[in-house]
């Protein structure tokens, strides 16, 4: 039928162009036009093939089903857990602990670099059970590249802790330590495709979400556990997330107040 078609709308076009001296004219040309239009449908100018990267892990199944929510609930939560890094940082500071450790021989730089540090363990030891659930319990395959799942285990708790840093340096209750930690987790969590894969959203939306790290984070982690992918498909997520870090961890130092 679409070399039919095709002898069809060719015959039409050169009678447009050109009258056929009578019918039998007009059906030899649509005659030979149709053995080329088959012959044509035989050989086409162009083929489509489709073809999956890495190991094919869109596949169905519980796995499949986890591949998004386990990475993508892993950081939510993360974000979460920073109320009582926060709380602590508050109550450092009023029990005037911090202005403490100033008399000591510790400098300024090193009580924020341990509370940093502090901080990354925090996210990144709950990071290390979670991934390691995921990948016995759920059969969410973290460990089909392992150098690349603790890569970007390592970027994000880095990312995580530096928030947790800032929000300790901005709070002044216990009250604004939950709202500083719940309202970014629900809108980075949100724009950042943890709830809904970007890949179903809009392209506004895709581009918008890409702005905030968590999104970044998320690419790492699927690269890994959707795409079936290695090291060098995380690195550019990786880069990301350590600019989002030093900014935040700069803001962080200079807003951060001892007394």
């Amino acid at each position: 039928m679409g070399a039919v078609g095709t002898a069809r709308f060719s015959t039409q076009a050169h009678e447009a162009r050109r009258a056929f001296v009578d019918e039998s004219a007009r059906q030899a040309y649509f005659d030979d036009a149709l053995v080329r239009a088959v012959a044509a449908w035989g050989d086409p100018p162009f083929t489509v093939t489709a073809a999956h990267t890495g190991d094919n892990k869109e596949n169905s199944g519980p796995a499949a089903a986890f591949a998004h929510t386990s990475p993508g609930m892993m950081l939510q939560f993360a974000i979460a857990g920073l109320i009582g890094a926060a709380e602590i940082l508050l109550s450092e500071r009023e029990s005037r602990a911090l202005q403490r450790l100033l008399t000591t021989a510790i400098s300024r730089t090193e009580i924020l670099a341990g509370h940093f540090l502090a901080m990354f363990v925090m996210v990144f030891v709950p990071f290390v059970i979670l991934i390691g659930f995921g990948q016995l319990f759920l059969r969410v395959d973290y460990l089909s590249a392992p150098l690349a799942t603790l890569l970007m285990a390592v970027v994000t708790a880095l990312f995580v802790a530096s928030m947790g840093l800032l929000i300790g340096a901005l709070v002044k209750s216990p009250e604004q330590a939950h709202a500083f930690a719940l309202i970014p987790m629900f809108v980075l969590a949100g724009l950042g495709g943890l709830w809904v894969p970007l890949e179903f959203t809009g392209e506004t939306f895709r581009t918008i979400g890409h702005l905030t790290p968590l999104a970044w984070a998320m690419d790492g982690f699927e690269n890994i556990v959707v795409r079936g992918l290695g090291l060098d498909s995380v690195l550019l997520a990786a880069a990301v997330l350590l600019a989002f870090t030093v900014a935040v961890f700069g803001l962080a130092a200079q807003r951060f107040k001892f007394e």
